[in-house]
C-alpha cells in the first residue's frame, strides 16, 4: 500500500483513496478488514502480523462478526503490539506462527467447507445440536434453539474444524466439561456486525425519518427509540448522532431517549464504555466527529451530551417484556437470524411497543411478511416501515408469553408474625432518616414504600393495582425500565442519570 493511503475493498476490486482525517494509521488494516468483512463474510479471512499499535484489533472483530476466521502472530513476532491487540479482543481463532499459518489456514478451509455443507442438511433432527442448545441455555440464559439452525451450524462447524473435531458429539463432550469454551461459543454466535453509519444509503433515508419524527413533536416532548441487538453501540450512537443534529437545526427544545439492548454483556460494557478505534474517523464527515466525539489518545470517546440520551440495557428480544410508547425501532440484521415463527411474535411486540403511525426499519434482507396488515411501507428499498392502526385486531397475549416454559417454584406457605417494637423503631428510623425508597416486586408492583415520596413520586388514583411505572413522569417511565431490566440480569447496583424535580 502507497503511503498515506487507505485500501479497501469495494464491488470485488481493491481500492486506494486518500485518508479523510489525518489522525490514526495510514494505511489502516482496520479498513481493509472491515470492508473485507463486508464484502466477504464468512469467506473473509484476516491474519494480524507484526507491527507496532493496535490497528487490525477492530478489523478482526469485523470479520469475526461476520463469520470469518482469524489469526494473529505469536510470540515470533518482532514488534507485538498488533497481535496481542487483536488477541486481546477475544476475537482472534488461533495464534500461530507465520510458517504454520500458511500452512493451516487452507486446510482449515476445505475441512470447514466440508463439515458446514454435511452438517446443515438436518441440524434441527441432530440429538447433539439440541443438547448443545441445552448447555448454552443452561449456562448462559440464551435459548440458541430459537434461532435458524443453519446459521448456528455454520459457527458449530467452524469451532469443531478449528479444534480438530470429527463431530458435534466430540464437541459437546467439550462443552460438558469445559465452561470457558461454552463462553467462547455463545461470543461467536452473538457478536454482530457493525459499525458507524453503516449503509449510508440507508442513513440517508432514515435521516429524512428522523426530521419528521423531530417536526411533529411539540415543545419538551420526549422521542423514544429502541435498538435492540445493538451489540457494541454504533448503531445506537449514529442514530442519535441523527437525531441531535435534526433537533440542533429546528432549534426546539425536543429532547430524545434511546434504549439499546442486547444479549451480551460484553458487547454493552463496549457500548457504555464508548471509545472508539481511530478508523472511526473515516466514516463521518469532520463536523460530526468534532461536535459528538473528543480525542482519546489515538482513539475517539463520544461526548457525555450523546452518553446520556442512550441507556444500554441487558435484554432478550425474544423472552423479555418490549419498551413501550416508541417513535422509532431499528432492527437490523438481527431478525434474520430468528426462526420464522419468531419473527412472527418479534414483529407483533414490535406493533405493540409503537405509537401508531411509529417508524420500524429492518436489515435489507429482512421483511414484515405475513404481518403486513401490522406495518405498511415508508421506503421500500430501504426496508423503512410504518406501524399501522389495525383496529380490529385482537390482543395477542401469546406474543408476550415466554417462549420456553419455566417450572415455577413451589409455594412456601407464608407465616405472618406480629410486628414487634424493634420493627416499628426501625420503620421510624427509615421514615425520619433515610431515603425515599420503594422496594418492588417480580412483577415491577411495589410491595413497599417509605420516606416522603411525594415531591418525587405520585401514587395514581383508581386502581391499586398499579406497577412501579405509573409511579414516575411519563417521560421517565422508559429508562426506569431498563434499569430495572438491567439490575435484574446483571445483579447489581445501577443508576440513573440525574434528574432535577421541579
Amino acid at each position: 500500500t502507497p503511503p498515506n493511503r487507505h485500501v479497501e475493498l469495494k464491488d470485488g476490486v481493491l481500492t486506494v483513496r486518500k485518508p479523510r482525517v489525518k489522525s490514526g494509521p495510514q494505511p489502516s488494516v482496520d479498513l481493509l478488514f472491515a470492508s473485507l468483512a463486508l464484502e466477504c463474510e464468512e469467506q473473509a479471512v484476516g491474519v494480524v502480523f507484526s507491527g507496532t499499535g493496535s490497528d487490525g484489533s477492530r478489523g478482526i472483530q469485523a470479520i469475526k462478526a461476520a463469520g470469518g476466521m482469524t489469526f494473529a502472530q505469536d510470540e515470533s513476532a518482532k514488534y507485538n503490539g498488533m497481535p496481542s491487540a487483536a488477541i486481546a479482543s477475544g476475537c482472534v481463532d488461533l495464534v500461530l506462527s507465520p510458517r504454520e499459518a500458511a500452512k493451516r489456514i487452507p486446510l482449515l478451509l476445505e475441512g470447514l467447507e466440508e463439515k458446514t455443507a454435511r452438517s446443515a442438511q438436518a441440524p434441527q433432527a441432530s440429538s447433539d445440536y439440541n443438547e448443545i442448545c441445552a448447555v448454552v441455555r443452561t449456562q448462559c440464559g440464551i435459548d440458541f434453539s430459537n434461532y435458524r439452525a443453519t446459521t448456528i451450524m455454520r459457527r458449530l462447524s467452524k469451532r469443531t474444524t478449528l479444534l480438530h473435531l470429527p463431530d458435534l458429539a466430540s464437541y459437546l463432550s467439550i462443552l460438558h466439561s469445559d465452561t470457558a469454551e461454552v463462553d467462547r461459543l455463545v461470543r461467536e454466535l452473538l457478536i454482530g456486525v457493525t459499525s458507524f453509519f453503516r449503509d449510508s444509503s440507508v442513513f440517508k433515508a432514515l435521516g429524512e425519518k428522523v426530521d419528521e419524527i423531530v417536526k411533529a413533536k411539540q415543545d419538551n416532548e420526549v422521542v423514544r427509540i429502541w435498538v435492540p441487538g445493538c451489540s457494541t453501540g454504533e448503531e445506537a450512537y449514529s442514530i442519535g448522532i441523527l437525531f441531535a443534529e435534526a433537533i440542533r437545526k429546528l432549534g426546539r427544545p425536543i429532547r430524545y431517549q434511546i434504549f439499546a439492548s442486547d444479549v451480551d454483556n460484553e458487547a454493552l460494557a463496549a457500548a457504555r464504555r464508548g471509545v472508539f478505534s481511530p478508523s472511526t474517523a473515516e466514516r463521518m464527515k469532520a463536523d460530526i466527529l468534532q461536535r459528538y466525539f473528543e480525542p482519546l489518545g489515538l482513539e475517539y470517546s463520544v461526548k457525555q451530551t450523546l452518553r446520556d440520551s442512550i441507556v444500554f440495557s441487558r435484554h432478550n428480544l425474544i423472552e423479555d417484556p418490549p419498551f413501550s410508547k416508541l417513535d422509532l425501532i431499528s432492527c437490523r440484521n438481527l431478525f434474520i437470524y430468528f426462526k420464522p415463527d419468531i419473527q412472527q411474535r418479534v414483529l407483533e411486540r414490535f406493533h405493540y411497543a409503537l405509537n401508531s403511525g411509529a417508524h420500524l426499519i429492518l436489515g435489507k434482507s429482512e421483511a414484515v411478511g405475513e404481518l403486513g396488515h401490522f406495518f405498511e411501507t415508508a421506503d421500500r428499498a430501504q426496508k423503512i416501515f410504518k406501524s399501522a392502526r389495525v383496529a380490529d385486531s385482537p390482543f395477542r397475549p401469546s406474543a408476550f408469553t415466554p417462549v420456553r416454559t419455566v417450572a415455577s417454584a413451589p409455594r412456601i406457605p407464608r407465616h405472618v408474625r406480629p410486628r414487634n417494637q424493634e420493627v416499628r423503631a426501625h420503620e421510624a428510623i427509615a421514615k425520619r432518616f433515610g431515603p425515599p425508597t420503594v422496594i418492588v416486586n417480580s412483577n415491577d408492583r411495589p410491595v413497599h414504600i417509605s420516606g416522603a415520596i411525594k415531591p418525587y413520586l405520585h401514587v395514581p388514583t383508581g386502581s391499586s393495582q398499579f406497577d412501579a411505572f405509573s409511579l414516575v413522569d411519563e417521560e421517565l417511565r422508559p429508562e426506569l425500565r431498563a434499569l430495572l431490566l438491567r439490575a435484574r440480569r446483571e445483579h447489581m447496583v445501577v443508576r440513573s442519570r440525574v434528574h432535577t424535580v421541579a
